[in-house]
């Protein structure tokens, strides 16, 4: 009777452990999820600042070179003519010349839409892992296994409305209406 006693005792004490053990172990796994989980929503939005920031300042400072260029070819163009025909040009009644003149170089407007086309892509997938983590982390929250414990554990403690993708005003209003429009290239 008394082995009886226990062993009922034992075996009572062991359930009573595993289940201290598996309920702990649960809520640690869980709470370490919820952490992952914040952190990686935080650097993939940290991430897209510094996507944007760099695609933004790119095409500031390679936009710059035409505007540089044209400086540089009105200086070239005049001190040309001036070397050729003076201080105030060719004094000439009639005067048969060829110029060959300089063209500007198309080839700085395409390095130009390279990188904006560039900055756009890598931007483009930067907010689509922003949207990725942040739905998988709004899963975890809304299952009920895992939501009940990241919730035991005070989860979420950022506030996901906080990590929004950005679009234009004019994506956002068509959002808004539900109407779409064809792009005019030329109006």
């Amino acid at each position: 009777m008394k082995s009886l006693k226990n062993f009922k005792a034992i075996f009572i004490g062991a359930v009573l452990a595993v289940a201290v053990l598996f309920l702990g172990g649960t809520y640690f796994k869980y709470y370490n999820l919820g952490v992952t989980m914040e952190r990686s929503v935080k650097t993939v939005s940290d991430n897209n600042k510094v996507v944007l920031n760099t695609y933004t300042t790119k095409v500031q400072e390679v936009a710059q070179v035409p505007t540089m260029y044209k400086q540089d070819l009105k200086d070239i163009i005049k001190s040309t003519f001036e070397g050729r025909y003076g201080q105030d040009g060719s004094q000439a009644v009639f005067q048969m010349i060829k110029e060959q003149n300089i063209n500007p170089d198309p080839t700085m407007y395409r390095q130009i839409q390279q990188v904006m086309e560039s900055g756009r892509n890598d931007f483009k997938t930067s907010q689509q892992q922003l949207v990725d983590v942040t739905q998988n982390y709004k899963a975890s929250l809304d299952y009920a296994w895992s939501g009940f414990w990241l919730n035991l554990a005070g989860y979420p403690k950022i506030n996901l409305d906080d990590y929004k993708i950005l679009v234009t005003d004019e994506v956002d209003a068509k959002f808004k209406s539900g109407k779409d429009e064809v792009i005019q290239l030329n109006k």
